[in-house]
């Protein structure tokens, strides 16, 4: 039998209370939460308007004013970094560079890898003299944009600037690893090594650019001068200018590297021709005919060699390296018809004139005091084949040259 209508109004009745509470707090609530979207809404269009403020000061270019307005909003909202950009810049036109640096900091709090702000803060900290955190700074933005050339060329000078010359190669290789065909960055490379004195070091960077691009006459030519001057290499050096002369061949500078080079590395007959086209093209270069001179020399061609100098000295009487290139001409002429220790008699004469060429080089005063020495040095040495007057006496009487007194 089921339970009577009476009882059911009453057990109704008995949770009517409950009820009504229960109403009551839906209608708290949902007050509680149209006053927090009021007052959301409320924070919103303030924020909106200091931003709206700030930003019409900006685009006028009134920074003074467009400050408070970016500043407040920035203390109600933290988070916006376009906020703190803005406010940083103006900071910069008034010169306030402490309070840039702070805004700036800002941003990156909350986006380290923001490179606006890593700019403009490197910008200031150069402006307050801050040497160290400038060039930290740049190691960042280039390490987040190693593909900026702009950015690698700033830290590229500041290392220079500071000689961090370690930081600098450390820079420049990474450069290389990321650019594998780029020449110039192993050119560069290698200036750092010259300045730090390296020569192997910068050697090597020099061929590696020169892998990249053979035909570049300023690598070449500096690779050779290291080949010749620095780690005597002379045929190495040869070897480079024979490529230099291939493409620009009307360069008479050129022959003569090359023709001094083989000089060196025993290439005589081949020297000699590049000192031949080296005065084809530039007939007034006086010490080339001495240079060529020697090359002739060496190959025995002692008759050539000694018209050669002939001409330098007839162009310039006063030119002592020709003088001494002569002297060392007669006493390889000399000494080339000597029969072991047994010297004769029309070899003594050769050998008395190159200590005369000897002799006149250094009265011209024009050797430098290496060169003087060492043709005073030579002139000393041939002194003991000079004739003696008993060879003169008989080398006179097979002419009948005798003199009256002794007939």
């Amino acid at each position: 039998m089921g339970i009577p209508l009476l009882a059911v109004l009453l057990l109704a009745g008995s949770g009517a209370p409950d009820i009504a509470r229960g109403a009551q707090a839906v209608t708290v609530a949902t007050a509680d939460q149209d006053t927090s979207r009021i007052l959301d809404m409320r924070r919103q269009n303030e924020l909106a308007r200091l931003y709206t403020t700030g930003f019409k000061y900006y685009q006028i270019s009134e920074f003074e004013a467009a400050i408070p307005a970016f500043r407040e909003y920035t203390k109600r909202d933290s988070t916006n970094t376009e906020a703190w950009h803005y406010l940083a810049t103006c900071y910069v036109q008034t010169q306030q560079y402490e309070e840039a640096r702070e805004a700036y900091r800002a941003v990156l709090r909350q986006d380290p890898t923001d490179l606006s702000a890593l700019r403009g803060l490197a910008w200031l900290h150069n402006e307050l003299g801050d040497r160290e955190l400038y060039i930290k700074t740049y190691e960042r933005i280039v390490e987040l944009a190693p593909e900026s050339v702009e950015d690698r060329q700033v830290l590229e000078s500041l290392y220079r600037r500071e000689g961090d010359d370690r930081a600098l190669v450390s820079l420049l290789e990474k450069q290389a690893e990321q650019n594998p065909e780029d020449a110039g960055v192993r050119q560069r490379i290698s200036e750092v090594h010259r300045r730090s004195g390296d020569v192997e070091a910068e050697a090597k960077s020099l061929e590696e650019a020169l892998e990249r691009d053979p035909e570049n006459v300023g690598y070449l030519d500096r690779l050779a001068r290291i080949y010749e001057n620095e780690l005597d290499r002379p045929c190495d050096a040869a070897g480079l200018y024979r490529r230099i002369s291939d493409l620009r061949g009307e360069d008479a500078l050129v022959w003569r590297k090359l023709g001094r080079t083989l000089l060196q590395c025993g290439t005589y007959e081949e020297a000699a021709e590049a000192f031949r086209r080296s005065l084809e093209l530039a007939p007034e270069e006086i010490r080339v005919y001495s240079e060529w001179g020697r090359a002739l020399m060496e190959m025995g061609d002692f008759d050539a060699a000694e018209e050669a100098v002939g001409k330098a000295i007839a162009r310039q009487p006063d030119d002592g390296y020709a003088y001494v290139t002569w002297g060392d001409i007669l006493w390889a002429k000399g000494f080339a018809a000597a029969e072991g220790d047994q010297v004769p008699y029309e070899a003594k004469i050769v050998l008395e004139q190159a200590i005369e060429q000897y002799q006149q080089g250094v009265a011209t005063g024009t050797l430098s005091p290496e060169v003087a020495a060492y043709a005073q040095r030579r002139a000393r040495e041939l002194e003991p084949y000079r004739r003696t007057p008993a060879e003169i006496f008989m080398q006179r009487a097979r002419k009948k040259d005798i003199p009256p007194s002794i007939r």
